[in-house]
């Protein structure tokens, strides 16, 4: 079934992570962020219309996230 509140234009994601390695390659440190341009879009959703309920449930893309990574290679 067609839902047209669920219909999206276009859109693109903006990711960046960068890296170092050490000690032979066998460390690396890396710091990462997702969604730097901070868009929002639906990425599922649900039709509980047609259940009766009269409504549409819709489920976003993750925000802005950031974090690092601590990477030990044996």
């Amino acid at each position: 079934m067609h839902v047209p509140s669920l219909r999206e234009d276009a859109h693109g994601l903006l990711n960046a992570r960068a890296s170092y390695e050490f000690m032979d390659e066998r460390v690396e440190v890396a710091l990462f962020v997702r969604n730097l341009t901070e868009e929002e879009f639906v990425v599922t959703g649900y039709d509980t219309a047609s259940a009766g309920f009269g409504a549409h449930i819709h489920v976003l893309n993750q925000p802005l996230t950031f974090g690092g990574q601590l990477i030990f290679r044996f």
